[in-house]
């Protein structure tokens, strides 16, 4: 009989996430339709279904033999709880990429046993091993928890000691911006050991009676008003020329369009507020979006005294401090010099709470002031030639000490 599953067919299946029984009524009724014999084709689930793993071991091995690197690598890993592909339960999971002058490879989401440091190290190193580019990998890119900075049984370390190499360490610059985040969100509402943000889940359950039109700006409330008088046209400049940007996530956008509102730049009739969505502690963001956006509604919100004081505060930090900062992030380049002037900032900043604890989280995650990965300084365009050679002169001289 003739076979009729072709690679692109296959592919179509697939991608269509049709199981091997309904692809072959599909195709059967289809080739009916166009007057053929469904009789003499090869056509039942099971020929279906090894066609379709022949196609996709043909593909995996065509993706592998195309990608020959020759440039140094940079391995990234992030853990995911996902539903299993075949069940109900929920299983850990390891997207693993990598990454080399402005490409980027999934190598694999193989399905690990547990989140552990060790694990997750072993299959970062099996996948790269599987590709062959173990020898190609000079860095790694991660989340900042301790299954992965852990100095004896993190990730980090032991990918190292597999490999046999010491490997630069570039810790997400998100992620350490949401600790930043957390720590002023502590400060300014108080600690909390539920899994969710109560008064978001209030406002959230009270959504449906806001009237959106009717809301009140930063410049409504002295306080506010003397605080961001000085730097409410450019944090709205900063934040207008983001969103020329494409951003990644809905959510970035929608936190530049809320700091926008907050600081009197955008007209009622222009706005729209998006629906509260999830907002347990693990969503950072969500503390940025929606503390902005209940003491936008305070009017139409019962809120104590100590909540609205804490909603304030908080704002005044993320319009004065933290946007700017989370936004540029994401530049290598500018690390360096970002965090320096984000502890400079920090550590003088006017809420001595607030400066305490930010200060103490940041302090912790200096990665790009390392003697490794200040050098990204030298292709930072706002930083002049004069320190760019007293950083390269330090660097030279001190190289081979023990602890320079």
């Amino acid at each position: 009989r003739q076979q009729i599953i072709s690679a692109p067919l296959a592919a179509m299946l697939d991608r269509n996430l049709l199981s091997d029984r309904a692809a072959m009524m599909i195709v059967c009724e289809s080739i009916r339709a166009l007057g053929q014999d469904p009789e003499v084709l090869a056509l039942n689930r099971s020929t279906i279904q090894r066609e379709r793993q022949k196609h996709r071991e043909s593909a995996a091995a065509g993706i592998k033999e195309a990608f020959k690197p020759n440039t140094a690598l940079t391995v990234h890993w992030d853990g995911k709880l996902m539903l299993d592909l075949t069940g109900k339960e929920k299983v850990d999971r390891l997207p693993i990429l990598v990454s080399t002058m402005g490409e980027k490879k999934l190598l694999g989401i193989p399905k690990i046993a547990a989140g552990t440091g060790k694990i997750e190290a072993q299959a970062v190193y099996n996948a790269i091993c599987e590709w062959g580019v173990e020898n190609l990998v000079r860095g790694m890119c991660f989340d900042t928890t301790s299954s992965n900075t852990g100095r004896l049984s993190g990730a980090c370390i032991i990918l190292e000691q597999l490999l046999g190499r010491s490997l630069l360490h570039f810790g997400c610059r998100h992620h350490i911006m949401e600790l930043v985040l957390g720590a002023a969100f502590g400060v300014c509402m108080g600690p909390s050991k539920s899994p969710d943000v109560i008064i978001f889940k209030r406002f959230q359950g009270q959504w449906s009676s806001i009237d959106q039109e009717s809301f009140s700006d930063a410049f409504s409330d002295d306080l506010s008003s003397r605080e961001l008088a000085h730097i409410r046209d450019e944090v709205i400049a900063f934040c207008e020329q983001q969103l020329q940007v494409n951003q990644p996530r809905d959510d970035y956008q929608e936190l530049l369009q809320l700091m926008i509102i907050f600081l009197g730049g955008k007209s009622p009739q222009d706005t729209k507020f998006r629906v509260p969505g999830p907002m347990h502690q693990a969503r950072w963001m969500a503390k940025a979006i929606y503390s902005i956006k209940v003491w936008l509604f305070r009017s139409q919100f019962k809120l104590t005294a100590r909540e609205a004081n804490g909603l304030l505060r908080l704002n005044i930090f993320l319009a004065k401090i933290y946007v700017k900062f989370w936004f540029r992030a994401p530049v290598a380049a500018i690390a360096p010099r970002n965090d320096l002037q984000l502890l400079q900032l920090l550590s003088s900043y006017p809420d001595r709470d607030i400066a305490a604890d930010t200060s103490r989280k940041i302090a912790g995650h200096l990665w790009y002031l390392s003697e490794d990965l200040i050098l990204l300084s030298l292709f930072d365009a706002e930083v002049d030639n004069a320190t760019k050679r007293a950083i390269l002169k330090a660097s030279v001289e001190r190289e081979g000490e023990k602890d320079p």
